[in-house]
């Protein structure tokens, strides 16, 4: 996994087609028939990452098991809601991956999850 620093996140519009054209040179160059090295798609792309200082993400901070827990508590709890009726998990799934097709939660009467959400025809 990578992320941008410094001067790449101004530059993340320059970075896909330097990118894209490493990696479209090493497949030609593969596809070609030429006798190339095994890294040298790697190599580019590598050279191409630098230039825009793009380098590898580091591991992930450890997760506290109180703060997962009232994450979780909240995000169910239906005492938070106007009405007392709904929780943000209601809309926001977790066998959705907390998403749905809406720009604006329906909230209150919705149907569905996910982009099968809709109102419900009273």
């Amino acid at each position: 996994m990578i992320y941008l620093t410094g001067m790449a996140r101004n530059a993340n519009r320059r970075i896909a087609p330097a990118v894209l054209s490493a990696l479209v040179m090493g497949v030609l160059a593969a596809c070609s028939g030429e006798a190339v090295g095994p890294s040298s798609a790697d190599l580019a792309l590598h050279s191409a990452l630098q230039q825009f200082g793009v380098s590898p993400l580091g591991p992930p901070p450890t997760a506290n098991p109180a703060l997962l827990s009232l994450g979780q508590a909240l995000m169910f709890d239906k005492e938070l809601s106007g009405n007392r009726d709904i929780s943000c998990g209601t809309c926001h799934a977790p066998t959705t991956a907390t998403s749905e097709r809406l720009s604006l939660s329906v909230g209150t009467g919705a149907i569905g999850l996910g982009s099968e959400i809709g109102r419900a025809h009273v």
